[in-house]
C-alpha cells in the first residue's frame, strides 16, 4: 500500500507544518543527483532522516534529509528534468527530499530541495494533524501515518542529527 509522503513537520519552535507531495515534488524543486553533496553520501548510506551540516566550505546544502527510498511503500518519482531555478539557494536550510526513480538515466533516485522559507509558510493547526502531533509529544522522531511523513525537529537535534 502506498505510503503519504505529504511531510509534517513538528518544529522546535512550537509550530506545526505540512508540505504537501503537489509543493515538494515538482520540476522547479528537483536538483541534479551531482548537487546534492553530503546529503547524496547520507542516502548512500542508507539513512532514513538526518540533519546535514552547514560544511566549512558552504557547497552543496545544508538540511534535514528525508530518504523516502528507505520507506517500504513510498512511490517512485515522475519523470522530470531537473528544472530547480537560480532561486534555489546551494546552501540552504530546509529540506532536501530523495526518493527512488525507475528511469536508468536516474539510478541515484530523484532529490527535491524545499528551502526552509517556503516550508515555514506551510503553517497548519496541529489539531488538523492529531496523529502526527501525538506521536511528536510522545518523542517520536519520524513516523507514517494517513497524514503524512512526520518528522519532529526537536527529535533531530537530541537524537544526534
Amino acid at each position: 500500500m502506498p505510503i503519504n509522503t505529504d511531510i509534517v513537520i513538528v518544529g522546535d519552535d512550537g509550530k506545526t507544518y505540512k508540505v504537501p507531495t503537489d509543493t515538494w515534488m515538482k520540476p522547479e524543486n528537483k536538483i541534479p543527483a551531482d548537487f546534492a553533496g553530503d546529503a547524496g553520501v547520507v542516502v548512500k548510506r542508507g539513512a532514513l532522516l538526518a540533519e546535514v551540516p552547514m560544511p566549512e566550505f558552504p557547497v552543496g546544502y545544508y538540511c534535514i534529509l528525508i530518504n523516502f527510498s528507505e520507506v517500504e511503500g513510498a512511490p517512485s518519482a515522475p519523470a522530470q528534468s531537473a528544472d530547480a531555478g537560480d532561486d534555489t539557494d546551494l546552501g540552504t536550510e530546509g529540506l532536501i527530499i530523495h526518493i527512488e526513480r525507475d528511469a536508468v538515466d536516474e539510478a541515484q533516485g530523484a532529490f527535491y530541495v524545499v528551502t526552509e522559507k517556503t516550508w515555514q509558510a506551510l503553517e497548519v493547526d496541529p489539531a488538523s494533524v492529531p496523529t502526527s502531533t501525538d506521536l511528536a509529544e510522545n518523542g517520536a522522531l519520524c513516523a507514517t501515518t494517513n497524514e503524512g511523513f512526520l518528522v519532529n525537529l526537536d527529535r533531530i537535534g537530541a537524537a544526534g542529527g
